[in-house]
């Protein structure tokens, strides 16, 4: 019998249908994003759970979305093409290093085989992060950095809309009149 790592426990892991999932269920998602988000976006405003949610709910029709939850972790594999997939992967700095992760990505590569996936693409903002890319065999590729204008702070001209221009502002999925340009 194998021995399991002392601060492992039971993983429980449900693949969720963002299409039909209760919003409770998206609210999770959120849930994670928030818990993680000083370490991805730091000084950036948290996005709200109705965005979030909206997020998941109504991804493009053009590509494959599948997303998974778990006590405090979620992943989400966006499959544009075999060479064109992408992996957001959290866990809750309170789960890491108990298995979380690992059990994660394990589904998303279940799943990436079923779909022919042959490349899959993540990224990282911590060492923590990169460890764990390092620990599952990944190789970095590129990197890349953020800047962040604090808009509250900077002395910006009002914003004007150029001649023969709409605003146009929608909350949940983009109308279809507007999905080609979005």
């Amino acid at each position: 019998m194998a021995r399991r790592n002392p601060l492992s426990e039971p993983i429980e892991i449900a693949e969720v249908d963002a299409h039909a999932a209760p919003n409770e269920v998206l609210a999770r998602f959120h849930a994670i994003e928030v818990s993680c988000h000083e370490e991805l976006q730091p000084e950036e405003p948290v996005p709200g759970a109705e965005e979030v949610i909206a997020f998941y709910r109504y991804q493009p029709t053009t590509r494959t979305s599948c997303h998974w939850l778990a006590d405090r972790g979620s992943a989400s594999l966006y499959v544009h093409g075999p060479t064109a997939a992408f992996l957001h992967l959290l866990v809750a700095p309170v789960k890491r290093r108990r298995g979380l992760g690992s059990a994660l990505l394990a589904r998303v590569l279940e799943r990436a085989r079923q779909l022919e996936v042959r490349a899959l693409r993540g990224s990282y903002a911590t060492a923590a992060g990169a460890g764990f890319a390092a620990h599952v065999g990944a190789v970095a590729e590129d990197r890349v950095v953020r800047s962040v204008l604090d808009l509250r702070a900077a002395d910006l001209p009002e914003p004007r809309i150029p001649d023969g221009f709409q605003l146009i502002t929608w909350l949940e999925h983009v109308p279809d009149e507007h999905l080609t340009a979005y």
